[in-house]
Order: C-alpha cells, then structure tokens, then sequence
C-alpha cells in the first residue's frame, strides 16, 4: 500500500492544481480589458481546441500500454508522436488561418460578427497547444512507466504558476484583451511544464538503455 500510495499521490495532486487553472484564468478575464466579451468567447475557443487537444491526451495512456518494462518501444512512440502533433497542430491550423475560423465560430457555434473577432486571436495563439499536449503526454507516459510519478506534479505546479504571473503581465501590465492575455498564459505554462519533464524524461530513457540487454551476436 505504501508503494500505491508513493506512484498515486502525485497524479491524484497533479490533477487537483491543473484544475484550478480553468478558474484563475476566468478570474483574471474578469478584470481585464473586455471582460465580458472574453469570459463570452473563452469557452468556445476552449472547445475548439480540446476538439484537437483530446487526441493528445489519449496518447498518454496508448504510450503506457505500449512503452515496454525499460521503454524498449520509445523510439517507435516517438515517431507517432511526432506525427500526430503535426496533423493536430495542422488541423488547428487550418481552421485558425482560413476562412474556416468565421464558418466555425459564426455558423457552427453561432457567435456575433463582433464576438466572432475576439476569439480569432485567441485561436491563432494556441494553435501548437495540441502538439505541446501530444508532447507532455509522452514524457508523462515515459515517467509512469519508469514508476517516477514526482515530476508530473512539480511540472504541474509550474504551469500553474507561469499563468499566474504572465496573465498579470499580459493583460493588466500591457492592457492585453482579457481572451488573448489567457490563452497566451496558457501556451507558454504548458511550454514550461512541457520542458520542465524533459529533464526528467531523457534521464529516465538514458537509465532504461543503460539496463536493457546487449544485442545477440551475429
């Protein structure tokens, strides 16, 4: 039980922090410029993303199931990784800087033309957040496998606390609209989590290699 406890507590805590996210950014968009408009097109561009997003998260549980006992398949992972962050990247993309983005925003989620312009931005800035989910999705996959949970939480805590101190900056500091200011956050928090593991993950795959078996001989 104490060793269940010492893998779980971790991703039991990393969850409770990365929900308080969602609730400090629509604090902060509520006293920022454009308040009301943000706190109107932030859930809808959320949507959009996680539309994208979700493909990445559910590669984090495909990357423990197929890792290996010493990550003996990493390399194989590794190349689908970077395939799908790619073609999710790319989706995002295509929506965010075509026409697509007024059919999707107008039609589909039936925002104002007024309304619809404030989540452009917004959009266009988070456009590599679906590869940057595909990316911490490995390492965390990489990190479980190797039984070392105690990261995931700390990288976590970063995110965190890098949108608490850059909304600030972005949307009282320069008078950023309230919308842009968040996702902007949001983008460089997960840029820091995501780096933040890659530490962590390469010395987890440096020790698996170090163990794995030598090759037979011809």
């Amino acid at each position: 039980y104490r060793g269940i406890a010492s893998f779980y507590y971790p991703l039991a805590l990393t969850s409770l922090i990365g929900l308080t996210i969602q609730p400090m950014l629509t604090f902060f968009m509520g006293r920022a410029p454009s308040p009301l408009e943000s706190l109107a097109v932030f859930p809808v561009v959320h949507s959009l993303s996680f539309i994208f997003r979700a493909l990445g998260l559910s590669f984090q549980e495909v990357g423990i199931a197929l890792m290996g006992k010493d990550h003996e398949h990493f390399p194989e992972l590794r190349r689908f990784a970077l395939t799908l962050s790619v073609l999710v990247a790319g989706g995002l993309g295509l929506v965010a800087f075509t026409p697509l983005v007024t059919v999707w925003f107008e039609v589909v989620s039936g925002l104002t033309p007024e309304l619809a312009a404030f989540a452009i931005t917004p959009t266009r800035i988070i456009v590599i957040f679906p590869a940057l989910t595909v990316l911490i999705s490995l390492e965390r996959a990489i990190l479980v496998t190797g039984k070392r949970t105690g990261p995931i939480t700390w990288a976590t805590a970063v995110e965190v606390l890098t949108i608490a101190i850059l909304f600030p900056v972005f949307g009282w500091g320069v008078g950023m609209i309230g919308v842009t200011a968040a996702f902007l956050a949001a983008v460089l928090g997960r840029l820091g989590s995501t780096a933040f593991l890659a530490v962590p993950s390469r010395r987890m795959l440096s020790r698996s290699s170090e163990r794995a078996p030598d090759p037979p001989g011809p």
